[in-house]
Parts: C-alpha cells; sequence; structure tokens
C-alpha cells in the first residue's frame, strides 16, 4: 500500500480485498484469519523511541517485537 494514494485507488485491494478474505474465512466453515500491520506493530511509544532515540534511528527486522505488546491505542492497531 502507498499512503499518499487516494482512498479510491486503494479501495478495491484493501478494503475489498479484506471482505473477501472474509467471506473466504466464512465460507462452508469457519476458518482463522489473522491480520497483521506492519504500521501498527510499530505505532507504540517503545517504537517510536527506538525509531528516535537511542535507538539509531532505525528499527530493524530482526529487532524484539515484544515492544508491540503494551500501549496500542487504536482498535486498528488492537
Amino acid at each position: 500500500m502507498h499512503w499518499i494514494y487516494p482512498y479510491h485507488k486503494l479501495r478495491a485491494i484493501n478494503v475489498l480485498g479484506t471482505a473477501q478474505a472474509i467471506r473466504l474465512a466464512t465460507t462452508v466453515r469457519m476458518k482463522p484469519l489473522h491480520f497483521v500491520s506492519s504500521t501498527s506493530v510499530l505505532d507504540t511509544e517503545h517504537y517510536v523511541r527506538k525509531s528516535t532515540g537511542d535507538g539509531g534511528g532505525k528499527v530493524l527486522e530482526s529487532d524484539d517485537l515484544e515492544g508491540s505488546r503494551h500501549g496500542l491505542r487504536s482498535g486498528y492497531g488492537k
């Protein structure tokens, strides 16, 4: 997803794609559906401090993600 695109360019792949995944997960028999968002994982005070403070301005793929377990403020992140 590109953050500067307007909603009408993202709707088909993001919104309708998610709706289709939910339909698939509920067809015939219930199947688990796990939503993962990289922006929500990093949307906590822990990672803000890490990326701007003594973390050298970077959050690496190899970093421990335990900091994302606390401080989620929005329903999107939770």
